[in-house]
């Protein structure tokens, strides 16, 4: 009986450790990248035929559906990328479904980083489908 209680006073020492365990801060360079990543913008560096190419949507419509769906794609850690990169990739994907591994390549995200942004804007999208998307009414040539 009495190694029975010492196993469990040993537990929940080790479940306090746990709890009162800090964590690490994070280390300056990832802190950079994080810096230097949230000013690399696509939209900035291309002409407009060249986001009309490349997106299949003008850049004002971009910035627009980024203001409709950007407070849904936000996360609670600063982690991320930034939102509009996260948008071009998903519409890239959607232009051109090309593969995820070559489309983050084009940004500077990993083929993970390319899939939670398509899955991610994919929901944001669904609510606003009916109203925004419209398909043609007669097939033409």
């Amino acid at each position: 009986m009495a190694a029975l209680q010492r196993v469990f006073q040993l537990r929940v020492r080790q479940r306090e450790r746990r709890r009162q365990r800090q964590r690490r801060p994070r280390s300056t360079l990832c802190t950079i990248n994080a810096f230097i990543r949230q000013h690399q913008n696509p939209l900035d560096m291309l002409d407009d035929m060249a986001v009309i190419d490349r997106y299949r949507l003008p850049r004002g419509e971009i910035v627009q559906l980024l203001n409709v769906i950007g407070p849904q794609l936000m996360r609670a850690t600063r982690r991320n990328f930034a939102l509009s990169l996260e948008l071009l990739a998903a519409l890239r994907y959607y232009a051109t479904g090309s593969f995820l591994q070559e489309l983050g390549d084009g940004l500077g995200l990993s083929k993970p980083s390319v899939s939670r942004a398509v899955q991610a804007v994919t929901y944001a999208l669904l609510p606003l489908a009916a109203e925004h998307i419209q398909f043609p009414a007669s097939r033409q040539a």
